[in-house]
């Protein structure tokens, strides 16, 4: 053969050409069907005769079949005279296996559809069965060659263009790093075989959807311009956006992405990218030993002399059907809306729209529920899953159960059904619930992924949950139950009411669910198909949806409500001025106006307290008028009582009221929620002629071992005061009276514990007595001050005014000391003052020193003060520390952060007689412990919360330690520091 270029240049190859007299006539009288589409991968029958199936010989002696010693053309090379007749496909594919191509193939008739063979998966006399390849829209010539090179006559076959359509990509927005798996639906999808070279550099044949995000191509760059691939003297270099240069030379490509100031690339030799079309990992790139960190296909191609180059396709496609595709979304250079198309092997493109973000979020999915029942495991086309099986016709709840989930997040169930964030109740980060709509019938039997979105484009598929992806399988029962009536239709939130369901179609079996809890089977007792007993759940106060589920899976319609009722109880009546709620109130003024807390459980805002009442129970709430309440679910009619002139509601468990007046001797007091749920009458508190309130805030103070100045607010209506002395923590003795608020107790003893109680004198007598004072305790004699600081052998605490002042001994220094500030003696201390003797904090055996509060724990050994300054000064008996805790007070910039904890300032000072110095960091740890305010942290949708440390020097709060676990309520620690501590929060 020669080839002759006009200007007389030429090129030739000897036997490149062979003229055959074929010994075969084949025809084609027949091609069903004559039409199909562009993409290939079509059954074509094709009918005629003498298509050959063995190799050729002479036949000699014309008998029509090969002899021995006739000679046969060895198309194979295998030395055999090979006769496929009366074999099938299946046969010669496990006969030889591996070597099918080389030894088969070369036999079989040549199927061409213009230029291109197909596939034949089945044979016989006169007879082809072939798959289509691929081709453009038109007419095309079918013809058989036979192995003899006899050639058929030519028939019409027409390719017709696929034209796929994308209707819907769910979730319609990811992230720009790529990796999210995003369902694309349509039809007319068909599979292309592409040639990719994987992430270790191996080129393998695939069969996968071609998918592109965006539009990053050179191949509409005009030839004349700039990065158009056109190349010259066998070179050529083109630069796309994203970082994207390709290097052509000589048949070698240098592919390279520069992002965040490093260079990835590779090298793809001859041998591998012979110009048709080359699908590269960008994994496949490197920066020193680092792979380019985000999956993305970029096409290469030379056609017309041009380097065309694409990228922006996805890593992986996952066919389900023509109408359906999962695609791993490739990484994307910026952020904004992109074009996605799918093209199929004849160009036939659909087109839809992507939006790449750049999230905060990253929710996960980690379970979903059907009416509080989880999927269950099961295996499909051989694969292990998890399936929630549910009617087509909606009416289940449904949980997502995950994490991150954000405000205004949206659900997406296949393309079938999407939830809108009006329709789903948010208990974020971890759960959404939503009751399912009515879907398509035509969505029965399929597999459906759940998808949540966040508003920053964040999202999470059910079907990437571990260990097991989650799917929703719609299912289409034979029944159609229904509920007409409950019997009763209320009940209390414990639970326990035994309820007679009527309906219809009600099938043994069946489960019974009130809102999402399902009822366990001991619980449900079909009598007939239209009559079902049950026995309610515990559930909160609220209405909730009855619903069966027949064994079918469907759902009653319609369903029930059943309403759960409220049982607050109560369980004290205490002084609202008690910070420790212990001081009880039995008897109030017959005049009114006294306020009083309510405290006990189950309590709702707009609560009802009203005293001195009167109840009847009743079995027909419509026979009776009037107010009808329910105590424990059972209806009573309120016959008497007083509303409280004002009620407060705290939280749940505590109420704030104005006693209304009453009649002489009258008692008992009950709550009575909004929906009617009430209380037990609590019987313990009876109206009384008026009494004066206890005297509060009672303090002692030791002056100069010499006296105790006893001190208290004053008491309205108080004509005089009694004061009572308790001695070593024994009985409580009379001491004196006073019309002052203030008395003076010079009659101490030596080495001995006091504290006081005062009783407010009136013209109905004396009031209840006083919270018991802080304990104080005098020294070893009785007569001046100690010296400041002055060395004493046992360890003291004692509480002065608002402040506990501990001194540390010399002679029991080993021993734990404790200050307990929940202690009723240190009830409403505001500070506590430790004072460590030097001699004390540099020995090597002290025990430890734990502060508590009601919100804190501080534990530390006196050697975190132990440093060289100390140490000098070790054998003076007025050197130490003294160390003060205090609640924080003053104006702290919060940085736009919320306070979700008191703040605590930790100072010390080093003094040695009157000489003080202020102590900053530790020799050693203290173990801090503090809580903070979770309902308020859950109420504001605080997410990010950590201890603080306040800098007064930058004026700032300093991030030290953020909370473990979601669930911790409490930030556990270590400091070697000193300074205002406190846990802030803020929103991600």
């Amino acid at each position: 053969m020669v080839v002759l270029n006009p200007d007389g240049a030429s090129a030739s190859k000897e036997d490149g050409f062979t003229y055959m007299v074929p010994t075969s006539y084949p025809e084609i009288t027949r091609i069903v069907p004559t039409r199909g589409s562009a993409a290939g991968k079509e059954i074509v029958e094709i009918i005629g005769k003498d298509f050959r199936f063995f190799e050729p010989y002479s036949d000699d002696n014309r008998n029509q079949t090969r002899d021995d010693n006739e000679p046969y053309n060895n198309l194979n090379g295998n030395d055999i005279w090979d006769d496929f007749r009366n074999k099938t496909m299946e046969e010669l594919r496990e006969e030889y296996g591996e070597d099918f191509e080389k030894i088969v193939s070369p036999i079989l008739p040549k199927v061409y559809f213009g230029n291109k063979v197909a596939e034949i998966i089945e044979f016989d006399d006169g007879y082809l069965k072939v798959k289509t390849p691929a081709g453009s829209a038109g007419d095309v010539d079918v013809y058989v060659v036979n192995n003899d090179s006899g050639i058929s006559n030519k028939v019409k076959y027409t390719y017709l263009s696929t034209n796929p359509i994308i209707t819907r990509i769910v979730p319609p927005e990811g992230k720009k790093q790529g990796g999210d798996r995003v369902e694309i639906f349509g039809s007319n999808f068909v599979e292309s075989e592409i040639k990719f070279l994987n992430k270790d550099g191996k080129l393998e044949t695939l069969n996968m959807m071609q998918v592109r995000f965006g539009n990053v191509t050179n191949r509409h760059i005009p030839r004349e311009e700039e990065n158009s691939g056109r190349i010259d003297n066998q070179r050529t270099t083109v630069n796309l956006p994203g970082g994207l240069r390709v290097e052509y030379g000589n048949g070698r490509v240098h592919l390279q992405i520069s992002e965040g100031g490093r260079t990835y690339s590779t090298i793809i030799e001859p041998a591998i990218f012979d110009g048709s079309p080359l699908f590269v990992s960008t994994r496949l790139l490197k920066y020193g030993d680092d792979h380019y960190p985000y999956d993305e296909l970029i096409r290469l191609e030379i056609s017309d002399r041009r380097l065309l180059v694409e990228r922006g396709y996805a890593p992986k496609v996952e066919f389900l059907n023509s109408g359906q595709l999962v695609v791993t979304t490739p990484s994307y250079y910026t952020i904004g809306p992109v074009d996605v198309f799918v093209i199929n092997p004849d160009g036939g493109t659909a087109q839809g729209q992507f939006t790449y973000k750049h999230p905060d979020s990253k929710p996960y999915i980690i379970n979903m529920t059907k009416d509080g029942q989880y999927p269950e495991e099961v295996e499909i086309n051989g694969r292990k899953v998890k399936v929630l099986y549910m009617t087509y016709k909606g009416g289940n709840t449904v949980s997502i159960i995950g994490g991150d989930f954000r405000e205004n997040a949206r659900i997406q169930i296949s393309n079938v059904a999407s939830i809108e964030p009006r329709d789903i109740t948010y208990m974020l980060p971890t759960r959404l619930t939503f009751e399912m709509p009515a879907v398509p019938e035509d969505a029965v039997g399929k597999l459906h992924r759940v998808v949540v979105i966040n508003e920053d484009g964040g999202s999470a598929a059910s079907d990437e949950a571990v260990p097991l992806p989650i799917y929703i399988m719609f299912i289409k029962g034979e029944t159609a139950p229904a509920i007409t009536r409950l019997v009763p239709d209320k009940g209390p939130t414990s639970g326990g009411t035994r309820v007679r369901i009527e309906g219809r179609d009600f099938r043994e079996g069946l489960k019974v669910f009130f809102g999402e809890i399902p009822l366990a089977e001991e619980h449900v007792q079909v009598v007939d198909y239209k009559t079902i007993l049950v026995i309610t759940p515990p559930h909160p106060p609220g209405t909730v949806e009855v619903k069966v589920e027949n064994p079918d899976g469907e759902l009653s319609n319609p369903s029930g409500i059943f309403t759960y009722i409220s049982s607050p109880k109560i369980s004290a009546v205490v002084d609202p001025d008690d910070p420790t709620e212990t001081t009880r109130i039995t008897r109030i003024s017959v005049e009114g106006g006294q306020r009083v807390k309510i405290k006990g459980t189950s309590f709702m805002p707009g609560a009802r307290v009203v005293f001195a009442p009167t109840i009847k129970r009743i079995d027909d709430e419509e026979a009776v008028s009037g107010t009808i309440i329910y105590i424990d679910g059972e209806p009573y009619l309120l016959e008497e009582g007083t509303d409280a002139r004002e009620v407060l509601f705290i939280d749940s468990e505590t109420l704030t009221v104005v006693t209304p007046p009453g009649k002489l001797d009258s008692r008992g007091v009950m709550v009575i929620n909004p929906d009617g749920g009430a209380s037990d009458i609590y019987d313990q508190i009876v109206y009384g002629l008026p009494e004066l309130e206890a005297p509060r805030n009672v303090v002692a103070e030791l002056i100069y071992d010499r006296y105790i100045k006893i001190t208290w607010s004053p008491v309205e209506g108080a004509e005089g005061y009694e004061i009572f002395a308790i001695v070593d923590d024994n009985e409580m003795d009379f001491i004196g009276t006073t019309n002052l608020t203030g008395f003076v107790f010079t009659d101490l003893e030596p080495n001995t514990r006091y504290s006081f109680v005062v009783k407010a004198l009136g013209p109905f007598g004396s009031s209840p007595p006083s919270a018991r004072s802080n304990t104080v305790r005098t020294g070893r004699r009785v007569g001046p001050p100690d010296e400041d600081g002055e060395l004493v052998e046992e360890t003291i605490k004692e509480r002065i005014g608002d402040t506990v002042r501990v001194i540390i001994g010399t002679a029991d220094y080993r021993k734990d000391t404790t200050v307990d500030l929940s202690d009723i003696s240190y009830a409403g201390a505001k500070a506590v003052v430790v004072t460590l003797p030097a001699e004390v904090i540099t020995r090597s055996n002290a025990g430890n020193i734990r502060i508590t509060g009601k919100d804190f724990n501080l534990k530390f050994n006196p050697s975190v003060f132990d440093t060289s300054r100390v140490r000098q000064y070790r054998d003076r008996g007025d050197a130490g520390v003294r160390f003060e805790l205090t609640v924080a007070d003053g104006d702290l910039n919060n940085q736009g952060k919320t306070l979700l904890s008191t703040p605590y300032a930790m100072r010390a000072n080093f003094y040695v007689g009157k000489d003080m110095s202020a102590v900053d960091y530790l020799n050693g740890y203290m173990e801090f412990t503090l809580e903070y305010d979770r309902a308020k942290a859950d109420l504001r949708r605080i997410t990010n919360i950590a201890l603080y440390r306040y800098d007064e020097g930058s004026r700032d709060w300093q991030q030290l330690f953020v909370r473990y676990n979601s669930y911790d309520m409490v930030i556990r620690t270590t400091i070697n520091r000193l300074g205002t501590y406190a846990i802030l929060g803020a929103r991600r």
